[in-house]
């Protein structure tokens, strides 16, 4: 329930700060309401954000994980434990 509210949370800061000048407002207004991360991860969420094309960019304890805006695992990759938060500049994580 924790994740969903967090989640949830973070959705509605993007929506209101928007999450890019190259997204429509159509595409935006698509945006679920919330979105799970497909599978489990060893530890905790750390941080997730959002890249310009729409998919999300989650990171977990142990691994950084890309998904398409329904939550559906595009790519992982193990990391070095605790790693930190994830942010996305000019187009790179």
């Amino acid at each position: 329930m924790k994740m969903i509210l967090r989640l949830m949370t973070v959705w509605l800061m993007l929506l209101l700060m928007g999450t890019s000048q190259s997204l429509r407002a159509k595409e935006v207004q698509e945006t679920p309401a919330f979105v799970l991360c497909e599978g489990k991860y060893a530890g905790h969420l750390q941080g997730v954000c959002r890249g310009e094309g729409g998919d999300f960019f989650w990171s977990f304890t142990r691994a950084l994980v890309k998904t398409n805006p329904q939550g559906k695992v595009l790519r992982k990759i193990p990391v070095a434990d605790h790693h930190g938060d994830v942010c996305l500049v000019n187009g790179k994580v």
